[in-house]
């Protein structure tokens, strides 16, 4: 064989593999597009599927399961804090403690430290001196602990926007401690701190 026809085979055979390594390529590039298609594809669908759940099924749902009496005291501590927090003026400012006796049965101390009988005019005056008002707006609780069969303990942070008009009204978070009596039904223990 001459050296032409030597140069051509080796020509042939380096365009053939040439070829070979192009179309393996190609393939390789199909099926990683494939691959990542069928992913996407996968992934649309989930996504879809999860567009055709009931909305309403999912917000009643929790992921675990909370005691018919920790929902309860829960709903104590919200009934509390939207009445305590919410007051327009001196007048509603003064009848929250009434309004409250469906909901808590706390001690003469206790209920000293959150009504303050004995500052409770120097409170009013301020209210109407200064044309105070507070609205309750959120709350979180979580139970802290069930001391005992009786009675669930929760720790709740609660939002309100409190001011005046001529003041400014700020927001405030405070903290409630509180004790829900599952026997009696009512909060037996309620302490407030401001969180700085």
């Amino acid at each position: 064989m001459n050296l032409t026809k030597k140069w051509r085979w080796v020509s042939l055979i380096t365009s053939l593999l040439l070829c070979i390594i192009f179309a393996f390529l190609f393939i390789s590039t199909l099926n990683k597009n494939n691959t990542v298609a069928v992913q996407l594809d996968k992934a649309h669908s989930e996504y879809r599927s999860l567009g055709r759940i009931d909305e309403k099924a999912l917000i009643g749902e929790q992921v675990v399961p909370e005691s018919t009496n920790v929902s309860r005291a829960k709903d104590k501590v919200r009934q509390f804090a939207d009445t305590y927090f919410t007051y327009k003026g001196a007048d509603s400012y003064l009848a929250r403690k009434d309004k409250l006796a469906t909901v808590m049965k706390l001690s003469d101390d206790n209920l000293k430290t959150l009504f303050a009988p004995d500052d409770e005019q120097t409170q009013v005056d301020r209210i109407k001196n200064l044309a105070l008002r507070s609205d309750f707006k959120s709350i979180l609780s979580s139970t802290f602990q069930q001391v005992n069969a009786n009675k669930v303990e929760l720790v709740s942070i609660v939002s309100v926007n409190a001011g005046s008009d001529d003041l400014g009204i700020k927001t405030q978070k405070v903290t409630i401690h509180s004790i829900y009596d599952i026997d009696s039904g009512y909060l037996t223990n309620i302490q407030i701190n401001e969180i700085v």
